[in-house]
């Protein structure tokens, strides 16, 4: 049952940059420049948003015991930024396929 919560964190990454990207294609109205522009910015949106998720809750962060070497939250850090560049290639494909799609059915082009 722990797969649960990924499931729907993927869930709500595909469904937002393919949303955003759809959204960005109808208003773009065939400017390629300006797709591509809105397409850069959706992809970014989702490693941005990890990397200050990781800062904030990383200075709420308290050691379980004097003891303890507090190094937990900067190797949490350094695996978010390992991984953005990944996570921005996904999200910024996703957007093209999301305005890809909304240039289809702008043109009438349907699936049947």
């Amino acid at each position: 049952m722990e797969w649960i919560p990924l499931a729907i964190a993927l869930a709500i990454f595909v469904t937002s940059c393919v949303g955003l990207g759809y959204i960005a294609g109808c208003r773009a109205r065939g400017r390629k420049w300006l797709i591509a522009l809105s397409s850069v910015a959706i992809g970014c949106l989702w490693p941005v948003f990890l990397i200050a998720y990781v800062i904030y809750t990383g200075n709420r962060y308290i050691a379980a015991h004097p003891g303890e070497v507090n190094d937990a939250p900067p190797m949490v850090l350094m695996g978010v930024i390992y991984l953005s560049p990944f996570i921005f290639v996904i999200g910024l494909a996703l957007a093209v396929t999301g305005s890809l799609l909304a240039k289809r059915r702008r043109y009438g082009l349907t699936l049947r």
